[in-house]
């Protein structure tokens, strides 16, 4: 099942993840086709709710360490089987607003991303998990594979 969401919230389509993840890249494609395979939220449940929800998972990843408040966007590749995954990490804080929270951290991600490819746009590059501390930090995990 889709849900369309206003321009301003597009970002945010993702499905519903559960527990942290680690960065595998064999399993990289498999966290894909999850994330392309649409929203899986409980019955009447609004899609921000479900994102920040999916964001609580208890142990911090590897991958949100990778971030920092001094530099809040990261980015790095691994190859497997003839193909190059970038994956991007982006951190925000103190930014209330739940929909700019999730945008501004997935819009870091993408930073990165362009950063260690070299281009001023990163199109394509997907959204495979978030990360949400108790102080109010999220962070999330775009990847792109070439």
């Amino acid at each position: 099942m889709r849900i369309h969401l206003p321009l301003c919230c597009a970002v945010l389509v993702f499905p519903a993840l559960s527990g942290a993840w680690e960065v595998k890249v064999e399993e990289t494609d498999r966290r894909i086709q999850q994330a392309q395979s649409g929203w899986k939220t409980p019955k009447g449940e609004p899609v921000l709710r479900a994102v920040l929800r999916g964001a609580k998972q208890g142990k911090k990843p590897g991958w949100a360490r990778k971030v920092s408040r001094a530099a809040p966007k990261a980015a790095w590749s691994e190859s497997f089987n003839g193909k190059t995954y970038f994956f991007g990490a982006g951190l925000v804080e103190k930014v209330k607003d739940p929909a700019l929270r999730v945008s501004t951290a997935q819009d870091r991600a993408r930073a990165g991303l362009a950063g260690i490819l070299g281009e001023p746009g990163v199109a394509g590059a997907i959204p495979i998990d978030w990360y949400g501390d108790k102080k109010g930090a999220l962070y999330a995990l775009l990847v792109l594979v070439r």
